[in-house]
């Protein structure tokens, strides 16, 4: 097969860019004071895209020759969103409230899952900011975060929050 030319390449239409996506909380947790989902979506600067990777494959040594079959898969149940904060505080609290939701440390009380479980939509967008391809993922909860540091320099603040999600969906925006 030969090179792709200039109008191969050309012919392939409008390529998706990196930097036009957005994130939607479909549903905040039920115990707790949240933001408005566009608050978030404004602050979030990255975000880690849901796969499913193979957990246990089959693997079979025969006289030398060594083959493979997929064999099971699982989501990664992680994503990281990194948010830059403002001197309003709308990414603190919204830690806040969800780490006090999922888990009291005064008392060791923890709400029920369906209270402090979100559903978050990440929304690969084209260049006319139309959603083309979305993720939605269910059961997330706040697992881990990173409040990020003061420092020497007038630089931003940046908080990484590490989500649990137990599964998610994808596939063309309609």
């Amino acid at each position: 097969m030969a090179r792709p030319g200039y109008n191969e390449i050309r012919n392939l239409g409008t390529f998706a860019n990196q930097n036009r996506w957005m994130i939607t909380f479909a549903k905040f947790p039920n115990v707790g004071d949240y933001p408005d989902s566009e608050d978030v979506n404004f602050r979030c600067t990255t975000s880690s895209v849901p796969k499913i990777t193979e957990k246990a494959g089959i693997e079979v040594d025969i006289r030398g020759m060594h083959v493979g079959q997929p064999g099971t898969y699982d989501f990664d149940h992680e994503l990281t969103l990194t948010l830059v904060e403002t001197e309003d505080s709308v990414i603190h609290s919204l830690i806040k409230s969800w780490r006090d939701a999922c888990y009291d440390y005064e008392t060791g009380k923890q709400n029920k899952k369906e209270d402090i479980e979100a559903i978050l939509i990440l929304s690969r967008l084209d260049v006319q900011d139309n959603p083309i391809w979305q993720y939605k993922l269910l059961g997330v909860y706040l697992k881990d975060y990173d409040p990020g540091s003061m420092a020497n320099e007038p630089d931003k603040i940046e908080l990484s929050l590490t989500l649990w999600y137990d599964k998610f969906t994808d596939g063309k925006s309609v």
